[in-house]
């Protein structure tokens, strides 16, 4: 198979690709956060790799300095925690602040340990390398081009894409986001074995993982690996395009409905440099429905926000596609929920440092 040569456009490719996988990573955390609550262990468990040094130029002892020293719970959870507080004061921004940037540290570090272990050729994956080796990787991850082109019947977080063609060429390979499926894949038992155990490890510690650990881990990375490539290989960009010097903005297109301007930035939480997807105001999975009940028109089916991937993972939690199509269904009504604006004003403060 071909893969790209260690040349400066490879490293831009690795660093592209690593944006990605972190955002990946990391809306999977605050998912589990959002659901689970995890607790923080009452004392800092040891850990014997301390004085392990990582080819990412991290000790292991930053994982005890950054990673969660305090439940990340969601502003709304340490609000309704201390309305008690007999000063009737509200201590929960600061801390809140402090948890995510503790989070955002703990994603950080263990996306990069994660993103390290990867094969190499997932590491510097592109659509073009994927377009010129369909057979090896639908044999070895699952990655089939779809024979047809299929409509995404649900509302998935799909990134958006610039698709134009050249007009001399021929119709390009396609994959079906909606069918990645990774998880019985010869490819993905073998990420599994090779990973930096210290990702498990993390995990574990933290209570992002349940034991066993194996199961578990399983179940974190599949759908993190599935968005990881669902968004290089369902988005392409034109060299002309005139992108935000960030490495992780892919929002290049404007779509034929759209009357606004293209955002830069997440309607909802307002981060500006990580990728964002396409949400459905009016879910497609519930497009016959809403003009059945005239719920909507048909010209405002296709009304979309852009958001982030966290933030759009969040809005499917939040709300069934029913309650999005009747109730929710412009970014301002969103925004009028007390839950919605909690979490916005709390992922707003998970932010990478600079390198």
């Amino acid at each position: 198979m071909h893969l790209p040569d260690k040349s400066s456009d490879n490293n831009d490719t690795l660093t592209h690709n690593f944006d990605l996988f972190r955002d990946a990573f990391s809306a999977a955390l605050i998912e589990r956060v959002s659901f689970d609550n995890p607790q923080q262990p009452s004392s800092k468990p040891s850990h014997r790799s301390t004085n392990k040094k990582k080819k990412t130029g991290t000790t292991a002892t930053h994982r005890k300095s950054t990673a969660r020293n305090n439940n990340a719970a969601l502003p709304d959870q340490e609000n309704h925690a201390t309305t008690s507080n007999s000063s009737g004061a509200d201590t929960s921004t600061t801390t809140a602040a402090n948890n995510a940037e503790d989070l955002a540290d703990f994603a950080d570090y263990t996306a990069q340990l994660a993103f390290a272990s990867l094969p190499r050729e997932l590491q510097t994956l592109a659509y073009t390398t994927w377009a010129d080796n369909v057979a090896h990787f639908g044999a070895r991850y699952h990655l089939d081009a779809a024979t047809t082109t299929a409509a995404n019947s649900g509302d998935a977080a799909t990134p958006a894409t610039n698709t134009t063609l050249d007009n001399n060429e021929a119709p390009a390979p396609s994959i079906d986001p909606a069918e990645i499926d990774i998880s019985s894949s010869p490819g993905l038992s073998t990420i599994l074995s090779t990973l930096d155990p210290e990702v498990s490890e993390s995990l574990l510690t933290y209570n992002f993982l349940r034991p066993p650990a194996s199961t578990s881990l399983s179940s974190f990375i599949t759908p993190v690996l599935t968005t990881y490539l669902s968004t290089i290989l369902t988005t392409t960009t034109s060299s002309s395009s005139s992108t935000p010097s960030t490495s992780t903005t892919v929002t290049t297109v404007t779509t034929a409905t759209s009357k606004k301007p293209l955002p830069t930035s997440c309607e909802l939480c307002d981060r500006d440099w990580i990728p964002l997807t396409n949400h459905h105001l009016i879910p497609r999975a519930v497009h016959a429905k809403a003009l059945k009940r005239h719920w909507h028109p048909a010209a405002h089916l296709q009304n979309a926000a852009w958001l982030c991937r966290a933030c759009h993972s969040f809005v499917h939690r939040f709300a069934s596609n029913e309650e999005l199509a009747r109730d929710w269904f412009t970014v301002e009504r969103l925004l009028e929920a007390e839950e919605v604006r909690a979490f916005a004003k709390w992922v707003s403060r998970i932010r990478w440092k600079a390198r």
